[in-house]
């Protein structure tokens, strides 16, 4: 869901949507138009038939051929499978069997192109797991382009939740959770600033048409970079907390989706969560006292910056998925990259970007 959704609203509103448009067909087959009466019924006739006997097979076969090459499902027939809405990246499937119910996600044509590390995705989730902050993993195939969690039965936080109630410091305290918790050796570093490069460099490469203004935004970057280094170890973060990766339980608040996680720095993870859902100063403020104890003026302004560094991320890979991604048109994912951008180049009329000009303490 975006910042602006119909709620509850939405079942009414789309049956008076189907009834307008059943009438609408009704009155354009009216003299002289009844000659296109007949075109309805071979049309849905035809539409019927492509989903019966091809489209509604498709994606079924598609996890029906994932599962067969995955040990603890390989003899398994009596599947049921629905689509999961939801990821600009990956396909995700429900999958009930014996009463349990799993999550199968594969991993989208050219992934591994975003910098998505599959086999840091699988020590990173399992660490989170441990943490009680994650499902668990229950299998996958050796090049981690397939894998099954368990299902968790939730549902996804929304712009409104964050703004209500004590989400916030929920929110805090998962953060603190798993930031906090012992990785497995080998975890793999994940550098915001080293992906937005990459990004940028593999969109020009491509030769996918770049806005002029993005030059402006990468030289940003790099006071960007200088002005939060810092000596805080790296730690398990996630480094895409978009609302729909949270899951309330009800009595926990679980994270999925860690295929960008690493060891990184937990500043890109809060300021991440603020610029994913648009926190207020005053926000900003409660979940860093939630998070910290104290909302102390460095912590700020790191959060800040890193919220800048995140919208970048967010644009560059936006460029650079409009020239690999199958699952939406090119369009959609050049205006997601220009959307983005405009969110960072604006960001100097909020006074965000007057913390580079400033000293960090010692």
């Amino acid at each position: 869901m975006g910042p602006w959704h119909l709620g509850r609203w939405y079942p009414p509103l789309a049956v008076v949507c189907v009834l307008g448009c059943l009438a609408l067909l009704v009155l354009a087959v009216q003299p002289p138009n009844e000659i296109a009466l007949w075109v309805l019924p071979a049309t849905a006739v035809g539409l019927l038939a492509l989903w019966f006997g091809y489209f509604r097979l498709y994606f079924r076969d598609e996890v029906n051929r994932a599962l067969r090459k995955l040990a603890r499902f390989r003899d398994c027939h009596d599947v049921t499978v629905t689509p999961l809405g939801g990821g600009l990246t990956n396909r995700n499937y429900r999958v009930e069997l014996d009463g349990e119910s799993y999550v199968l996600r594969i991993a989208g044509a050219g992934s591994e192109k975003l910098l998505i590390d599959r086999s840091r995705e699988a020590m990173a989730v399992r660490s989170a797991s441990a943490a009680g902050v994650a499902p668990d993993v229950i299998d996958y195939l050796p090049d981690y382009s397939v894998v099954v969690t368990r299902f968790v039965r939730g549902k996804p936080l929304t712009a409104k939740d964050v703004r209500e109630g004590d989400i916030l410091r929920r929110v805090a305290q998962v953060l603190r959770t798993y930031h906090s918790h012992p990785v497995s050796e080998g975890l793999g570093a994940f550098s915001p600033f080293d992906v937005v490069r990459y990004y940028y460099d593999q969109a020009r490469e491509k030769n996918v048409a770049l806005p002029e203004d993005l030059d402006r935004a990468m030289e940003m970057l790099e006071r960007i970079e200088h002005a939060v280094l810092g000596d805080a170890p790296p730690c398990l973060c996630h480094n895409d907390l978009l609302l729909g990766n949270f899951i309330d339980a009800g009595n926990a608040l679980l994270v999925i989706d860690w295929e960008y996680a690493g060891l990184g720095n937990r500043y890109f993870d809060l300021g991440n969560f603020a610029a994913h859902n648009q926190l207020s100063d005053a926000e900003e403020r409660v979940l860093l006292e939630h998070y910290c104890g104290a909302a102390g003026p460095e912590d700020l302004r790191r959060l800040r910056l890193m919220r800048l560094v995140s919208d970048l991320r967010e644009s560059t890979w936006g460029y650079l998925q409009s020239s690999i991604s199958s699952l939406h048109n090119p369009q959609h994912y050049r205006d997601y990259g220009r959307r983005f951008l405009d969110r960072f180049l604006s960001a100097p009329a909020t006074g965000d970007l007057a913390v580079l000009d400033s000293t960090p303490p010692d």
